[in-house]
């Protein structure tokens, strides 16, 4: 394994489609067919982004109403995660709890799936469960006259199409909170970052995902064409690169990948990070973290803020 930690040097292997994702080199599969799928996720999600936004507000407003009556709550488990749950299922229009619950399990299984050959069995297993339930939600959806936006996440149901759907599904509940969980430390600790993000949160999102993304690294392997040994794999220390790079603001977020394989919902979490930050702060004005309660956790590659205690001054100043 070769790695590397140079940005530049990163950047150049992301943007040479001869580098697959690991463990690709050897399949067969059409790379057309590939690409329009891709495309066509990526372009329904723009298309439905407004969709998507409009549901920000009320899920927000669940989340606040909660805490509302509290001195003090952690960031992860009584805000990040109620709201990208909740945000999550009212897009694929999921209501039924159980559902809820075991999809947030099954997720949580495949997002650990590398830590031990345990691990990616339980992950198989789950993955093939979330596309299954997939598969028959969407058939339910058509039948009904008055069906939700799910259905259109899809033009058809074959195998490669309910991937994308997990891929969401599974973002949404494990790697999307830690992205949040991420921004919100951040422009607790750069005050410069905060006050440009609060004057056009537009034009500094891209920065802040660029400091918060919570690649660690991404893994590419030599396919045919490219001017190594077809096969050799490179690990892309993505967080040593950043920490470099910690004051440019300006650089592509290598938190969300970059090139043939970048994140397909890079649309949709640019317009969640101008969003929460802002709802976050606003909503707590008097919140102040006990940055003793701060932990960080996730995977070898992917790692975020996973607890972070407020405290909320209900004194009058």
């Amino acid at each position: 394994m070769i790695e590397i930690s140079d940005y530049s040097k990163i950047m150049s292997v992301l943007k040479d489609d001869t580098f697959l994702i690991e463990g690709s080199a050897d399949t067969i599969y059409d790379a057309s067919e590939h690409n329009f799928l891709r495309q066509n996720f990526k372009k329904f999600l723009q298309n439905n982004l407004d969709f998507f936004i409009s549901q920000f507000e009320s899920e927000w407003e669940k989340v606040k109403y909660n805490i509302d009556e509290k001195t003090e709550f952690e960031l992860m488990s009584d805000v990040v995660k109620p709201f990208c749950e909740a945000l999550t299922f009212r897009i694929l229009g999921i209501d039924n709890e159980t559902d809820k619950r075991r999809l947030i399990e099954q997720s949580m299984a495949v997002f650990y799936m590398k830590y031990t050959e345990y691990h990616k069995d339980y992950a198989k297993k789950a993955t093939i469960d979330i596309a299954s339930f997939f598969y028959g939600h969407l058939m339910n959806q058509t039948s009904l006259l008055n069906y939700n936006l799910c259905p259109g996440f899809v033009e058809d149901k074959t195998e490669k199409s309910i991937a994308h759907l997990i891929q969401l599904l599974v973002a949404m509940v494990s790697s999307v909170p830690l992205l949040l969980a991420n921004q919100i430390y951040v422009l607790l600790k750069d005050e410069k970052l905060s006050a440009e993000y609060y004057l056009n949160p537009a034009s500094t999102t891209p920065g802040l995902i660029f400091r918060s993304g919570p690649m660690k690294h991404l893994y590419r392997q030599a396919g045919t064409g490219c001017p190594f040994a077809k096969g050799t794999i490179f690990k892309l220390n993505v967080k040593a690169s950043k920490d470099k790079l910690e004051n440019s603001y300006k650089m592509p977020d290598l938190g969300l990948g970059f090139g043939r394989y970048a994140c397909l919902g890079t649309v949709f979490l640019k317009s969640i990070s101008e969003f929460f930050p802002r709802a976050f702060f606003d909503s707590f004005p008097e919140a102040k973290p006990d940055l003793e309660t701060i932990r960080f956790g996730g995977t070898h590659d992917i790692e975020g803020l996973t607890c972070l205690t407020f405290r909320i001054n209900t004194f009058n100043n």
